[in-house]
């Protein structure tokens, strides 16, 4: 009886610590996380990872913001009952700093410092989407803190993935902005092509109209 009821408490531990965590044991292919995620909003630069206020995190209703004054922090959970190695991606690429902060059961084990203002080097996987990989150890819980910063909008977005997948994205991605430049730049020889021939104004501002799109 006493041997029963002590599997049970310790049963009951054991989901208690992990129950907030994301289980990504079964994890087939991409998937977004929003709704896993806490911020807390830092508008004076007030805090780094030795004196953050963890129990200020909350659930927002969107993860996607505008310009923010200083900076914001995210908060991940993540858990797996077997042994895993995934890749975490931010969709945003225009996100200048990035400091991301990896904790094992609540004792910190790495940092990752990403964003465009450092070289995508940094990434696990060279991309200009910030990319960490993590390998998450059997009935381990994970917390993954973020600190982003940056001049324009912010997406405090994790997307969660294995390596390959994330690859394949990476050439398809890689392959329609190739076909669309080529397509664009392709109008703009022929319109030039066709001014040099008719001396026609409007076939020049359709050139430069493509060339402002590309540039842009």
């Amino acid at each position: 009886m006493f041997y029963n009821l002590l599997k049970i408490v310790i049963i009951f531990i054991f989901f208690s610590l992990n129950s907030f965590a994301f289980e990504v044991t079964n994890l087939k292919n991409y998937q977004k996380l929003n709704k896993e995620i806490k911020v807390l909003f830092d508008s004076n630069d007030t805090y780094n990872i030795k004196n953050l206020p963890f129990e200020e995190f909350y659930l927002p209703e969107k993860l996607a913001f505008g310009y923010l004054k200083g900076s914001i922090w995210s908060k991940l959970e993540l858990s797996s009952k077997k042994n895993k190695e995934i890749l975490l991606i931010n969709p945003k690429i225009n996100i200048n700093i990035l400091d991301v902060y990896i904790f094992e059961d609540d004792i910190l084990i790495e940092t990752r410092n990403l964003g465009n203002y450092r070289t995508t080097s940094q990434n696990f996987i060279n991309s200009k989407f910030s990319n960490i990989n993590l390998e998450l150890k059997e009935n381990k819980k994970y917390t993954i803190i973020s600190k982003l910063q940056s001049k324009s909008a912010i997406d405090a977005t994790w997307f969660i993935s294995y390596n390959n997948d994330f690859i394949l994205f990476i050439i398809y991605d890689t392959l329609f902005w190739g076909l669309l430049f080529g397509f664009i730049l392709s109008l703009i020889i022929y319109n030039m092509s066709i001014y040099s021939s008719l001396k026609n104004s409007k076939y020049l501002a359709y050139s430069f109209h493509g060339l402002t799109t590309l540039l842009f």
